[in-house]
């Protein structure tokens, strides 16, 4: 179910994210005048909120399998380290985040994942994509044909503040994507957090399952099959505490036949989800007009 208040239109927007991946894919393959990468020491992205995001999925990524590190800033100020060895990215959604364009000086913008492929700097993105591709269409059909997975999950949320896990540095990105999608279109409170980290803090936090019963909150394990195999057992051991309490754990496996596919799995169904939630709550889904109260002050 979509939103019956969809103002711009984001429902349509992410059935067309095949079409976007494509298009952008054969677009970045276009891309010349490139470091060489034995040149590079390390890559830097500049970008905040729904554009940064896509610096966490390149360092998701790429870090297996790059030699070198890949930094995410979410500020105002480049990296003091950043120098002409650093291959740099500035990412801006609305081509005006401030942050970003205080950040990004000369540095240039393109496709993150395949201009690393082009330097040399990872292998074989197009074989990625191509099964990226193919995952994100069939998870897009399931949407079209009114497949109630995504209303399920939203329904079982309800009003209930949204604690969203994932495991590892591709379920951290996933978690944190759902997050900030629930924020901005369902407009709620929602947070996140990764495992094995939470077991160390956040878990002693809950003092019990019935303290999160009590606090109205709906715990949501995000899985993917590139988990470390011991998060298996901290999953395992998080949902069988609030279980003791009859607290609901819901849990959303990804499909794909790679890292990348199974990430954007998450996402879609993510962002489908937040979708749902936005019609239970009679929210439209698009227009943020908080964020758009703080630009205007900070414009002053």
């Amino acid at each position: 179910m979509q939103s019956p208040i969809d103002s711009l239109g984001m429902g349509k927007a992410l059935l067309d994210l095949p079409r976007q991946i494509e298009r952008s894919f054969d677009e970045s393959k276009k891309i010349s005048g490139l470091p060489d990468a034995a040149k590079v020491d390390q890559v830097v992205i500049l970008g905040m909120g729904g554009s940064g995001i896509a610096g966490d999925i390149v360092k998701a990524i790429a870090t297996p399998l790059a030699r070198i590190p890949i930094i995410v800033s979410k500020g105002y100020e480049c990296p003091t380290f950043v120098s002409s060895r650093t291959f740099v990215v500035a990412a801006s959604f609305s081509g005006d985040t401030e942050e970003t364009l205080e950040a990004a000086g000369a540095a240039m913008s393109l496709p993150v994942l395949v201009a690393m492929d082009l330097i040399g700097l990872i292998p074989d993105v197009e074989t990625e994509v191509q099964g990226l591709l193919q995952t994100v269409r069939e998870r897009c059909n399931s949407i079209r044909d009114g497949l109630d997975t995504y209303r399920s999950v939203a329904q079982k949320i309800g009003n209930k503040t949204p604690l969203i896990y994932g495991g590892g540095d591709l379920g951290q990105v996933a978690a944190t994507r759902l997050k900030n999608q629930i924020n901005e279109n369902a407009k709620i409170p929602a947070f996140s957090n990764v495992l094995p980290e939470l077991c160390h803090n956040e878990m002693a936090g809950w003092g019990s399952s019935s303290e999160m019963a009590t606090a109205n909150m709906e715990a949501v394990h995000l899985r993917h099959d590139y988990e470390h195999p011991r998060l298996a057992a901290r999953f395992d051991f998080n949902e069988s505490v609030a279980l003791t309490d009859r607290v609901e754990v819901t849990t959303v496996n990804a499909q794909g036949p790679s890292a990348l596919a199974q990430l954007f799995d998450l996402i879609v169904i993510g962002d489908q989800i937040s979708l749902e939630l936005a019609a239970l709550h009679s929210q439209d889904p698009g227009p943020i007009d908080i964020l758009a109260q703080l630009k205007q002050e900070l414009a002053k």
